[in-house]
């Protein structure tokens, strides 16, 4: 998930393996799915879910937004990944103030968080800071 400038997000899907990533590229079946759709940014909660049905996805935010959060409280099994200035965004706002978020988002971001650096897509030194 990345904010693309304030308005749209780029929402990309990829089979997730724990092995190593090689694997993953490897199918001949190029996995895509339906996925369900749900946000929080610093403007608005969007509960409304949006079906994602391609690789690379643009959604347009209702509301101007510096920062999102995809699955809103975790309601659909899927890990989500954001690009490294989302994801500071987030810490930061977690540390402003966390109570923007349900605590199972707080949960959710954490698992995801621990899932990525297990898998080696994500640094282990950046959930350290």
């Amino acid at each position: 998930v990345r904010l693309l400038n304030r308005t749209h997000v780029l929402v990309t899907q990829e089979r997730f393996l724990y092995s190593n990533k090689e694997a993953q590229d490897d199918s001949p079946y190029n996995y895509t799915w339906h996925i369900p759709f749900t946000y929080t940014t610093n403007a608005e909660r969007v509960d409304k879910v949006i079906i994602l049905t391609e690789k690379e996805n643009i959604v347009k935010l209702s509301k101007p937004a510096t920062w999102i959060k995809a699955n809103n409280d975790f309601r659909m099994y899927y890990i989500t990944n954001y690009d490294l200035v989302g994801w500071k965004k987030l810490y930061h706002q977690l540390v402003t103030d966390h109570t923007i978020f349900t605590t199972t988002d707080r949960i959710q971001m954490l698992s995801d968080l621990l899932s990525l650096v297990t898998a080696d897509r994500l640094d282990i030194t950046f959930p350290l800071q």
